[in-house]
């Protein structure tokens, strides 16, 4: 019997699962075969799995908000191309911490720090209440408005206290950077 989790008919898929998680071809007495999956992450891997996810949560910001177009309301605007600032700064550092980009300690000390304004920021262009079509804000913002905050200032905090000096330094900073995006857009951005 031979099990697989991941379809061959998606070899991309497949060589991402394999990329962060050990498989153990096993064989058993008779000449059968299956696949072993150890459940624990690749030790050289771990870092690349929580970025992995953590860009999930940022989903596709560099494109197009919604099939129904941009955004008219200028202040809902503001807020999605600061958005979309935070979100280009990310992905260029977590470009270097999964060495898809050669390690800068200059651009990467660069775009936390443009993280940090950014986060900075974020009360002062959400705190008025204003809605539009193509916004992914949802309306619990203003509802939980101390929390909301709380995200956004541990944003910021985790930006300023990045350490750049190496790509493994980088690596630890940019797990707190990750996070605070996720369980933001997790409780405040719509479902994609």
């Amino acid at each position: 019997m031979h099990e697989t989790f991941v379809s061959t008919k998606n070899p991309p898929a497949k060589r991402l699962f394999n990329r962060f998680f050990r498989v153990k071809l096993c064989r058993q007495s008779g000449g059968d075969s299956h696949v072993k999956t150890v459940a624990t992450p690749r030790p050289a891997r771990a870092a690349g799995l929580f970025l992995a996810l953590g860009l999930l949560c940022l989903g596709t910001l560099s494109g197009p908000v919604h099939a129904e177009g941009e955004a008219t309301n200028p202040a809902v605007r503001e807020r999605m191309a600061l958005m979309k600032d935070i979100g280009r700064n990310l992905k260029s550092i977590a470009d270097m911490v999964q060495q898809k980009a050669p390690f800068d300690s200059h651009a990467a000390h660069a775009a936390a720090g443009t993280i940090a304004t950014d986060a900075g920021r974020i009360h002062t262009l959400f705190r008025p209440r204003e809605s539009d079509p193509a916004s992914e804000a949802l309306p619990v913002i203003w509802e939980r408005w101390d929390d909301f905050v709380a995200h956004a200032d541990k944003l910021a905090s985790a930006a300023k206290a990045i350490d750049a000096t190496s790509a493994e330094t980088l690596a630890v900073g940019f797990r707190p950077m990750a996070g605070a995006c996720k369980s933001c857009h997790d409780n405040y951005r719509m479902d994609d």
